[in-house]
């Protein structure tokens, strides 16, 4: 980076955008989230939901106007779905893991971006027909 510390903030920040390099991570991170919880790999589905946590938190310091949208997410949706996973309870995660995801559909709904609606279930159920068509040769 060149230029005075002020231009080279300028310079990070116009690197990391807003919530779109966010958005892409939690995405990856929600995935994983989920077949960990499916595959009762507690340890797993807890990294990924604190790193969840972690990624929305500092996108909310670079996008604060994103936090009104978000707080269901954050002081409810979130939590809860952290408590089923400590509590290792496949009942209540898969009933708190479609809260989560309501979540996630409302506060985009609030933030007018409709792209992200499938149910949890079709989500995974694309993925895993995506898997079988595009295997890698042996």
């Amino acid at each position: 980076l060149k230029g005075s510390d002020e231009e080279k903030f300028a310079q990070i920040e116009k690197h990391l955008r807003g919530f779109d390099h966010a958005m892409a991570e939690i995405g990856y991170r929600y995935g994983e989230l989920y077949f960990a919880g499916s595959q009762k790999n507690w340890d797993y589905a807890k990294y990924q939901a604190d790193k969840i946590d972690l990624i929305m938190r500092l996108a909310l310091e670079r996008r604060p106007k994103r936090a009104e949208s978000s707080q269901c997410f954050i002081n409810e949706a979130l939590p809860n779905l952290q408590k089923a996973i400590a509590g290792k309870d496949q009942k209540q995660f898969n009933a708190e893991m479609q809260r989560f995801h309501t979540a996630c559909i409302d506060c985009h709904r609030a933030e007018n971006i409709l792209y992200y609606r499938d149910s949890v279930e079709r989500i995974r159920q694309q993925s895993i027909e995506f898997s079988k068509k595009y295997q890698l040769p042996k």
